[in-house]
């Protein structure tokens, strides 16, 4: 009996050795690194965490800097981490080690005297599109791209088919960074990425296309222009852009928002605009052509227009009340597609006309449209204006007069149902004035009289001349 109760109290002196120990390790090293704890191969056992990311950051500027190989099909190129733009989070891994063997756990205290706890960086970030830049080059002889699911239109424009997307073969970019990655977090030899081809999806397959539901006509206009003119390279432009887009169900839709604005850097040129009253060039001048035609397409489809603006002037290749005009961010043009399905935008610019139709699944509306008499007549007024670089004495005429006036434009939306719509739109033209350029013919110079010793005769009053017109 004697000796159980020595041999406990014995244990109970252990127990007790051991529990404070255990405490004063714990309160003397809470802001260090738990024993036996490396990363990457490297010690940060005791470290804080200040030192252990100084320590860190050296093993990871190793990493970043060593070149992996990479193998992709038959080719085998060596490429430094940084080049692909790679960086390893420091920070996340410290954390991560400050998490082992650290908290109040004294099952994973005391294995921390037996035991080594490795970690790797978890977080490695780089640049998908120089991943693509440098390895997809290997890659091309084998390499198929997908093929996305197309709309076509029939012959007479009337309805939509759709031509099948096709899986491609090529870089799984997702695949590519995960094995280059792991090669990056390896030492020697393990420094190798097996960068393999997969099947590569299309963005619009059979199927999604068909969900759209896109198979008739539902809309459609031309306008034409002379051939030719600086401002044909702008339609020819903006239709480019928008062709083929696509309005889900309920959506509105901005020709700003997906254009942008028209600068030289997105394909446009100078072409004549009109701004505050007059005629002048500015980069995208002729968009508003595309516009016209697009906004009687919507017109046409019995689709809310949101957003509008005619010209300031009456142009005569456009249906009267019924034009538009684009600056950016504003005036746009944007309607809603309030049609069951989606709605596609298709146009075509020939020599000397653009056409814009819209497609969707027809839902037994119907539009009748009508114009008004212009009303309100306004008178143009003459303008003249000094313009120096004209021969002096000479004028010529910059722009034409005409009148302006409103006039208002009627829709009418019939539904399936039998519910009518009736809408209406004023338009406002204001006069074109006549603008007048002159230069005035400078006065005469006189020579000073020599003086004499008589008295002077008054001289005579010399007339000027108004300027021309005046």
């Amino acid at each position: 009996m004697f000796w159980v109760r020595r041999g406990a109290v014995a244990a109970a002196a252990v127990l007790f050795l051991l529990t404070a120990f255990y405490v004063f390790d714990r309160l003397v090293s809470g802001n260090e690194i738990g024993r036996r704890v490396e990363v990457s191969g490297v010690d940060v056992a005791g470290l804080t965490p200040e030192e252990a990311r100084v320590t860190l950051q050296k093993r990871a500027n190793e990493l970043l800097t060593d070149p992996v190989t990479v193998q992709a099909e038959e080719a085998t190129f060596s490429v430094p981490p940084a080049d692909l733009e790679a960086d390893i989070d420091v920070d996340a891994a410290v954390e991560e080690a400050m998490q082992v063997r650290n908290g109040w756990n004294p099952v994973s205290w005391f294995t921390g005297f037996f035991s080594t706890r490795s970690l790797t960086f978890e977080e490695i970030r780089m640049s998908p599109d120089k991943v693509r830049e440098i390895v997809a080059p290997a890659l091309t002889s084998a390499t198929i791209e997908p093929r996305n699911a197309a709309f076509e239109v029939s012959a007479d424009g009337e309805s939509v088919s759709i031509a099948p997307s096709a899986l491609g073969r090529g870089l799984d970019i997702e695949a590519a960074m995960t094995d280059i990655e792991s090669a990056i977090r390896a030492d020697g030899a393990a420094r190798r990425a097996l960068v393999p081809l997969s099947d590569l999806e299309p963005e619009l397959t059979t199927a999604e296309a068909e969900q759209m539901g896109i198979k008739d006509q539902v809309g459609s206009f031309t306008t034409e222009f002379p051939e030719g003119e600086e401002r044909v390279k702008n339609i020819e432009r903006i239709s480019e852009i928008l062709d083929g887009t696509t309005i889900p169900p309920g959506d509105r839709f901005s020709v700003n928002e997906k254009v942008g604005k028209r600068t030289p850097e997105n394909g446009f040129v100078s072409a004549p605009v009109i701004y505050d009253g007059e005629y002048k060039d500015d980069i995208g001048g002729g968009v508003s052509q595309y516009a016209t035609t697009l906004y009687n397409a919507a017109w046409f489809a019995g689709v809310p227009i949101k957003e509008h603006k005619a010209h300031s002037f009456y142009i005569s290749r456009y249906p009267l009340g019924r034009d538009a005009t684009l600056s950016y961010p504003h005036p746009d043009l944007a309607f809603v597609n309030d049609y069951d399905t989606h709605l596609l935008v298709k146009s075509w610019v020939g020599e000397s006309s653009v056409t814009v139709a819209l497609y969707s699944t027809k839902d037994g509306r119907s539009v009748e449209s009508e114009t008004g008499e212009p009303y309100d007549h306004k008178e143009p007024e003459i303008v003249r204006r000094e313009d120096k670089t004209l021969k002096e004495g000479t004028e010529k005429v910059s722009q034409s007069p005409k009148q302006g006036y409103s006039v208002d434009t009627f829709r009418t939306i019939t539904y399936a149902s039998g519910q009518t719509k009736e809408e209406k739109v004023t338009t406002v033209y204001v006069p074109q004035n006549k603008i007048i350029l002159y230069t005035a013919v400078p006065p005469p110079t006189t020579t000073p009289t020599a003086p004499t010793t008589t008295a002077p005769t008054p001289a005579a009053s010399v007339p000027t001349e108004p300027p021309p017109g005046g």
